[in-house]
């Protein structure tokens, strides 16, 4: 039975929270300025530390790549596969730049939005891709560049046969995927 005297337990009273001014507000332009200078500076700016560290390493480990693509560090035993690599490796790196700069004006907006709510408090600061699909997408890399290394022919051989079908199942199985999840 309700009691208008009796305070409902465990609901938290605006009085027992000490008064916060608000927070100050970060500029998206600065944001936007820093990330372009350098990756995940943008977000370092807005105290999204793991969220700049991740795009940081993502644009490092893309030049690594793309370098060892060309240095050869990589055998391809026929040039049909060294052009496709190297292209995707390099279209990958401008896509992931502007994404970050996209994403640190984003974050800024959504920081100055929330910054009079005391109940909000942007611990948002999730990395880009959930750990287990990162997880999966580094052992997945790692076991095709193991399997390229150990047995260079075969893997040639695969993606020559194969390579398109498994493509294929891969934008299918992902699309699924993600229309599953929007469930």
């Amino acid at each position: 039975m309700y009691e208008p005297d009796k305070q409902i337990p465990n609901f938290p009273n605006l009085s027992d929270f000490p008064a916060t001014e608000p927070r100050k507000l970060k500029s998206t332009a600065g944001a936007v300025l820093f990330a372009i200078f350098l990756p995940g500076t943008g977000h370092f700016y807005l105290g999204l530390m793991k969220r700049g560290l991740t795009f940081m390493l993502g644009v490092i480990l893309n030049i690594v790549l793309i370098t060892s693509i060309v240095t050869n560090q990589f055998s391809f035993s026929s040039p049909k596969l060294f052009v496709p690599a190297v292209t995707f490796a390099s279209l990958l790196l401008p896509v992931m730049y502007v994404y970050h700069i996209f994403d640190a004006a984003q974050r800024a907006k959504l920081i100055n939005s929330n910054r009079d709510n005391p109940f909000w408090d942007y611990t948002f600061d999730e990395l880009p891709i959930k750990p287990p699909i990162l997880g999966g997408i580094l052992v997945l890399s790692g076991a095709i560049l193991f399997l390229y290394q150990m047995a260079p022919s075969l893997m040639a051989m695969l993606f020559k046969d194969f390579g398109g079908t498994f493509l294929a199942l891969l934008l299918i199985g992902g699309g699924g995927w993600i229309i599953y999840r929007m469930k």
